[in-house]
């Protein structure tokens, strides 16, 4: 869903999806977005499967985006949406996703075939020039989970932990301090989950989500606004990360070779120190 602000009416600048996308930014120029089709290709993303029923995790691939968009649309629209909305929600969320492939942390979690659960995170790289709306200034961001979503199929059966466990490893990796994320108050899963896994609340934010990114339209043409409580979750970098070796990652342009450029380059200091 498009979250707009409760006091604000200016529609958001770009399509975000389901209760927790709560970003409005100002858009960069579009040379410091992904690679343009002058940029030499991306090797193939690095792969790891994960215990949770042969799980694979992977960087999300074009080819992806339909049934992402569905996973997220079926997980987070409201039960009360009618198909129109649905629709929408789904279209503007394929769309949102298009258009930050390759610039924001995006992977899937797939088993036999088929992407059971997905996760998007925004890298400091990333949030560079832009703002997250419902954000204190007062609390330190750096890289932040916009979405977690998992298949009906495959929920409590590990795919969300070894998807966040995945992030979490880049995101420590890559030398960050702290993880951030907001969730519905009222979803408990994804709270337990959230704490479970180490996350605390350190804030609350009102917010209000319409099934289109452009919040006057909904609120005039479609209806469906919906006024929700988010709470503001973060996770400080353990000990033990920053004591880790290298990751054996392959050297690339895609978004994981980019942020463990950066550990690369502090380890190798290290050891010339």
């Amino acid at each position: 869903w498009a979250i707009a602000s409760i006091s604000s009416v200016t529609p958001l600048t770009g399509p975000f999806e389901k209760t927790y996308s709560n970003v409005a930014f100002t858009r960069p120029p579009p040379s410091s977005h992904a690679s343009t089709a002058s940029s030499p290709p991306r090797p193939p993303a690095p792969r790891r499967c994960d215990a949770a029923g042969a799980v694979e995790v992977r960087e999300m691939a074009e080819k992806d985006i339909p049934a992402v968009a569905a996973l997220l649309t079926d997980a987070f629209a409201a039960p009360g949406y009618s198909a129109l909305q649905r629709a929408i929600v789904r279209a503007e969320t394929a769309a949102g996703l298009a258009e930050r492939r390759g610039a924001s942390l995006l992977l899937v979690a797939e088993r036999e075939g088929a992407v059971v659960g997905s996760v998007e995170a925004f890298t400091p790289d990333f949030l560079s020039g832009k703002q997250l709306r419902f954000w204190s200034a007062s609390l330190p961001l750096e890289s932040y989970v916009s979405a977690l979503a998992t298949a009906p199929s495959a929920r409590r059966s590990g795919v969300g932990r070894t998807l966040m466990s995945r992030v979490e490893a880049i995101v420590w990796e890559a030398g960050e301090s702290v993880l951030s994320l907001q969730v519905d108050e009222l979803n408990g899963a994804a709270l337990q989950l959230y704490r479970g896994l180490g996350y605390e609340v350190v804030g609350r934010e009102r917010a209000s989500t319409t099934p289109s990114r452009y919040g006057l339209v909904s609120k005039l043409l479609l209806g469906g606004v919906r006024e929700r409580t988010l709470l503001v979750l973060q996770k400080p970098r353990p000990p033990a990360a920053a004591e880790a070796a290298e990751p054996e990652v392959p050297r690339g342009r895609g978004v994981v070779g980019r942020l463990l450029s950066g550990v690369r380059r502090r380890l190798k200091a290290l050891k010339q120190n």
